[in-house]
Parts: structure tokens; sequence; C-alpha cells
């Protein structure tokens, strides 16, 4: 019952206790500020062993914990399970039981480390089910962190906190605001239709309740309306949005807040209404804000502004300062800095910090598409407004304010996320710069979820038998062995070691033998699995030893040692005879095992061994093979011959040397070519003498081998050079000296052989070949 599951997500939990468990990794991701959220719509099968189908469980008895390896403690962490309809949020008509259409969301600074299975909470119940190990990847920083999903029914939650809450009115003495959302780093309060209009951090300084750091979110329309024929100039702001409905999903990780609204764009007797719809979500510090507010053609859209407004109070301090994704620190003081750069390049993510000793806040906006022919970042302080909307509204003054402007024939979906940091301190560049980039690489589960049971019984302990040895390979077999005893499933894994040690002392044994590389998956319990352990010395005695491991984490106990010798390659014979062609080399294997073949060398009386021939092996076998190689052109002289025998993994084992006299031929021949008539190749073979004189003896001579055709005309010289006595063979392969093919008939060959000290000729011979078409 530990089948790991290898998709994404759900489910399950228990309760906290102290328990000291085997900590396998610790918990390294630092974006501390963020939230981990992730889909259950990859699930497409939950069953645990078609035992727990994680599908249909009540939401309330799932729970999630997290280890701390410092204190070896058990924490229970907030946990919120929200139900999306494709892309959005579902409202209302939530499912009380888990379905792959749920989100999960935790925040990252609750993460911790990763344990053994084994290390559990106290909570008996929670031990009868499989629980869910989840791994956050911080896919910039390549980091991670951990948190654990279990299922219990008679656990009762611990968790009373929510890190972000609502009220529908005044909080902390704070009157006229509505829609309030708060955390503990913040109150961001609505006016009536949703808009926000007011932002306290609750910083260690204690500021007072109405230290509002925004005057509103703003959003500018300009163009002219183009309906049937009729035509009308329109100058929208936010004030021309009409609420629709505003609907919430509340719980102890984030706020979700769904606002619609509504502009009705008026040329009587039409009036023609476009919607807009903005999802926002409330965490501990920070706010996600995505809209797509779709403008049709007939709309005539020319400009598009989204921004939010600093509030004066905040500019009049005289400590407030402004910088963005390309301008350093500039003091919020109404005189616009004309060095602001405002470029904005499409698709990208960009930032604006707005800093003070009272708190700070950073806007992050991801573009993913460009709509209209211009876009920019927005940045302004004064009245009014610098975009060609001439509107302002709210406070009537603009003390940073900033945002993105879309101008020029703007139509179709405009794809805006915003992020809303919010730090209780004078956050700088660096924080802005990192939290910026971090959108860019999002926080996901890494290799998705991996099932575990509690489970304290080891392995069945397997027997290992060798099912065959070779000559540096063996080949073991044994029954997959259960997971628990002798019941259960099967293992997780198998570890062997070998050495050519006895384990007398098995622990000591094992820790200096040599592991297995690879290993086969364990199949059924009861099935025959294998491996085989190549790259071994022949002849060599060697002992292994496997163990298994669950899903748990539990080792079975060491099976009994299983010992084996390789088998050599049996060189039974290597013979040579001489004739006339040369020195004709033979051998005999009895048995063969893994033999990639053999290498012949050759050494003279002047040189070292080095190899002429290659001959390939037979591989593994019991069969006794026969091989055999003529060495040609040799001349007369003292030589020696091995064999080198090659494994199929390089290994390789040399043979005792054979010493053979070459003598050299009694008289000059030059044989008839061989075939002949032939098509395409043929072979000429010839001996040459020494020659006994009064004055010396004479055993090097200037040799010529040449093709004439029938009218004495030269086709092609195969052999010009000097030749000791001995027996010859050369090759010709039906070309000219330019290496064209000749044409088909009669052709003439002779040899040609001249004493170099005075030139004079000592043999010469001639004979007919036919080249057939």
């Amino acid at each position: 019952m530990k089948t790991m599951i290898p998709v994404l997500l759900i489910l399950i939990l228990c309760w906290q206790s102290l328990i000291f468990g085997e900590v396998v990794a610790r918990k390294t991701i630092t974006r501390n500020l963020e939230p981990f959220t992730f889909e259950g719509s990859a699930v497409k099968d939950s069953t645990i062993d078609g035992k727990f189908d994680f599908f249909g469980k009540p939401l309330a008895n799932l729970f999630a914990f997290v280890y701390h390896a410092d204190t070896q403690t058990w924490e229970q962490i907030p946990l919120q399970i929200d139900e999306k309809d494709g892309s959005s949020y579902k409202f209302s008509g939530i499912s009380p039981t888990f379905n792959e259409k749920n989100e999960i969301a935790v925040m990252v600074n609750d993460l911790g480390d990763r344990v053994t299975a084994n290390t559990w909470i106290d909570d008996e119940d929670s031990k009868k089910y499989p629980r869910f190990e989840i791994r956050a990847f911080d896919t910039g920083k390549q980091q991670v962190g951990w948190f654990y999903l279990y299922f219990s029914e008679t656990y009762q939650n611990q968790i009373t906190k929510s890190y972000v809450k609502t009220r529908p009115d005044s909080i902390n003495g704070i009157q006229g605001r509505q829609n309030i959302i708060f955390s503990d780093q913040y109150i961001i309060g609505h006016e009536g239709r949703g808009i926000m209009d007011f932002m306290h951090l609750q910083t260690e300084n204690g500021l007072p309740p109405n230290y509002n750091m925004i005057d509103r979110q703003k959003l500018r329309l300009k163009g002219k309306v183009n309906y049937s024929g009729l035509t009308k100039d329109y100058n929208e702001s936010e004030d021309k949005l009409n609420l629709v409905k505003m609907e919430y999903i509340t719980g102890p990780v984030r706020v979700i807040q769904k606002i619609y609204w509504r502009i009705v764009f008026s040329i009587p007797p039409i009036q023609y209404p476009i919607d807009f719809d903005l999802t926002k979500t409330y965490y501990r510090h920070s706010v996600n804000m995505y809209g797509r507010p779709k403008l049709e053609a007939f709309v005539g859209c020319q400009l598009v502004r989204i921004s939010i407004d600093i509030h004066k109070s905040l500019g009049q301090s005289g400590i407030a300062y402004f910088q963005n994704s390309y301008n350093k620190k500039t003091l919020l003081n109404k005189v616009l800095n004309p060095e602001v750069n405002m470029k904005l390049d499409i698709p990208g993510t960009f930032w604006a910090l707005v800093s003070s000793v009272n708190g700070s806040f950073l806007q992050t906006l991801t573009i993913d598409n460009a709509i209209g022919k211009y876009q920019h970042l927005y940045y302004w302080e004064g009245t009014g407004a610098n975009d060609g909307s001439n509107i302002d509204t709210g406070d009537m003054e603009s003390w940073g304010d900033l945002g993105v402007v879309f101008s020029g024939d703007v139509i179709g979906n405009v794809n805006l996320a915003t992020n809303l940091f919010l730090f209780p301190y004078d956050a700088d560049s660096l924080d802005a710069a990192q939290l910026s980039e971090n959108q860019n690489y999002p926080i996901v589960w890494w290799s998705g979820l991996f099932a575990q049971v509690y489970d304290v019984t080891p392995p069945e302990v397997a027997a290992i038998i060798t099912d065959s040895a070779e000559e540096n390979a063996v080949k073991l077999i044994w029954n997959a062995p259960h997971e628990d005893g002798t019941s259960g499933n099967s293992v997780a894994l198998y570890e062997m070691r070998y050495s050519t040690e006895s384990p007398d002392e098995i622990d000591k044994w094992w820790k200096s033998a040599l592991p297995v590389p690879v290993l086969p998956i364990p199949g059924a319990p009861g099935a025959r699995d294998s491996v085989v352990v190549d790259g071994l010395e022949r002849n060599t005695t060697y002992y292994f030893v496997l163990r298994s491991q669950d899903r748990a984490g539990n080792w079975s106990d060491f099976s009994a040692a299983a010992a084996t010798q390789t088998t050599p390659v049996e060189l039974a014979a290597f013979k040579y005879a001489l004739d006339e062609n040369g020195v004709r080399l033979t051998w005999q294997t009895s048995t063969e095992s893994n033999n990639y073949g053999f290498e012949l060398q050759r050494k003279s009386e002047n040189s070292d061994f080095s190899a002429i021939a290659f001959i390939e092996g037979a591989g593994t076998t019991q069969t006794p093979q026969n091989y055999s190689f003529l060495d040609r052109n040799l001349p007369v002289g003292r030589y020696a011959y091995r064999l080198k025998q090659v494994d199929t993994n390089g290994q390789f084992e040399l043979s005792q040397a054979l010493n053979v006299v070459v003598s050299g031929p009694s008289d000059f021949k030059l044989a008839q070519n061989y075939p002949n008539p032939f098509n395409s190749e043929t072979n000429f073979n010839f001996a040459i003498k020494a020659v006994q004189t009064e004055a010396a003896s004479e055993n090097s001579f200037d040799v010529e081998l040449i093709i004439y055709n029938l009218l004495g005309q030269k086709v092609k010289t195969l052999l010009s050079d000097v030749r000791s006595a001995g027996f010859y063979s050369m090759h010709w392969n039906g070309t000219n000296e330019f290496n064209e093919k000749v044409a088909s008939g009669l052709y003439m060959y002779r040899l040609t052989v001249s004493s170099q000290k005075d030139g004079r000729e000592v043999y010469s011979k001639m004979r007919k070949l036919i080249l057939l078409p």
C-alpha cells in the first residue's frame, strides 16, 4: 500500500506532535512573502492500491503540516482549498469534498523540512491512510521546501488564525471605509463600488489609523464611439464605473475578491454596456490583481490608463520616494523629474516602488501582450493628467501617480497581472528588483506528490542465486519480496553490493563492497527479478548480497551471500605452418565468454610487437571455435606471434608467443594471377630467392610488377621498389595509373627482378590475364 503517484496534488492530514524523525533534506526556499499554490486538475487517479480514493473526501478532514528539524516537531499550518471553474474561482455552489478543480494554497514562509516516510504526526487515525509529501520548487533560485497533507476523521483542527480577514465597515477607528480587508501587515479599504482608496501599513512605528498611503486606483478611457453610423467622443474615468456585484472567498490563507463593473457608452437613443471584472487575491504580505477588460472596435478607444495614485499626505511628509525598473530614487514632491524613463518592452515584468520610513509598497506589473500602437509606463506628479485625458479624480493631486498607458487604436484584451507587496519598513531597490524577478520564475510543485503510508514492518528477505557465470559477468536471480514481511505489495527499490572478499562481518563488508549501479524496478511479490553484473575479472570468485526498501523507508535484512566464479576464454591451441605464401597461424578455443575478438600481433628481430590483424570472436559459447590467419609477404627472418584476446568490456589477455623462422624461396617464381579471368579484382603471387655469386651473396633486389595492354603500353605499375628474398602478393582492381577503370580484354603482366649492385636483370617473367566486362 505504498504506490507512488507521480502527479500533482492532494490530500490528507492530521495533528502535530513531538516525533524524533530522520530528516532527509532541509528547507532552502526563501521567498517568504509569497504564496505557494497548485491545482488538482492533473490528478487523473488518486486511488492508492485500490484502497483509498482521495476524490470525494471531505475538505474538513484535510490538514497541512510541516516538520521543523531544529526543534524536531510537527506544526499544523494554515491551509486553504478553493474551487475553480476553468480559470475563474467559484464563489457559490462550491463542493464540500475534494475534486480535481480545487486549488490548494499555503504560504512559502510556512514550509518546512523533508523527513522519512515513517516520521509521522501523532494521530492514530491518520496512520490508517496515505499522506502526501509536497515539494515546492523555486524555478529561479532552484530552492525547495516541503509540507505534508494528511487525512483524518478524528483530528480536531488546531488552526484558529487567518492571515487575511474581511470587514464590511470600520476597523481600528478607521471610519468611512467599506469592504475592508486586513492582515497583520496592512489595512486596505474600498469605496462603495469596490475601488481601492485606502491603504494603511501596520508598521512597527505605530502609525495613526488615518495615515493613508494611496488616494485610489484609477482608470482612464478616451476615444470615439462609432456605432451604427453614429459617433460620440468620450473621456471616462473610474468614476463612471457602475458596480454590478462583488463576491468574496475567505479563508485562513487568503481572501479572494471579485468585482464586476460596467461602463455604459451612450449615443442616444442607443446605450451599449461594456463589462469589466477584476479579481484581487489578498495574502498576508501582498495583493494580486488580475483583470481582462475587452475593448471592442466600435468603442474606438485611443487611450487606456491603469494606475494607482499616491495619497498627498505621503508626499507632503517630505520623506517618500519613487523609483522603478529604469529610474533611481526620486523624491515625491509634486515636481516631476524630467529624467524619469517611461520605457516599456512587452512582454515583460516591471516594478515601481514607493518607500518611506512609515512603510513601503511595491507594484510589479506583468504584461504579456501589446494592444494599441504605443505602450509606456505612466508616472506623474501634479494636478490633472499628462496622458491627454485631462482628467484627475480623487484628491485632484497626483503625488506619484504610477501605472501603464496604452494608446492608439486600443482593441482587444488588456492582459494585466499586478502584484502589490507591502513592507512595514523603508524598502529599497534590491527588494523590489528581486520580487519583480520572482514573477518570471514561479514556485511550482516539483516531481509531483508522493503518497506515503505509515509502516514500520521491514520487507521480506530475498534469496539470490547465480543463474549463469561468464568470463567477466554474472547473472543473478531472485524472487521479488513482499513489502511487509511475508505480506503486502512490492518493495520500492533494491540495493545490491559485491566484493571478492567473503562477507563474514556483514556490516563491515557492506560498507566497503561495491554497489551494483543499475538494478531492476521491483516486480510483484513472487515475480522473478534478475540483474547482470559485468566488468568483472575472469576466473575470480565474487560474493553478492541484496537488500530491499519499502516506501516507508524500512530496509530488509541482508540476504545470504551468493558466491560465484567467472569463467575465462580457454585457448586450447595456438600453432603455425609455413607455406610459399607466408606463415599460416591457427588457434582453437574450448569455451568463450563475452569474447569480442583476437588481435594478432607480430614481432620481428628489429621491432617490438604490433597488431597485424583483428579476428572477431564468437561472443559467449561452450562450443569449441577454430580460427586462422595467413601472414603474407614476409621477408626472410625470425618472427614471433602472439594473441591479444579482447573482451566486450575492453579487458584483454595476452597468449604465449610463437617463434617462427621464415626461410627464403628456392627459386624465382611468378604464379598465374587468381582469379583469372576476373571482372573486378585479382591477385598476383611471386617469389624472390637469394642469389649466390663468387663475389658475395645478394639478397635485396629492385623489383617491378607492371600491367601492359596488347600494344605493349604500360597500364598500371603495381610494384616498383626494393624487395628482399621472400614470398609476396600484390592486388589489382582493374584501373590504370589514373585510377580509371580500363576496358575489358586481354592484358599482360610482367615481373622483373634486377640487381641493385650493377642493374643487371636477374629474373623476368610475363603472363597473360583476362579482364571480363
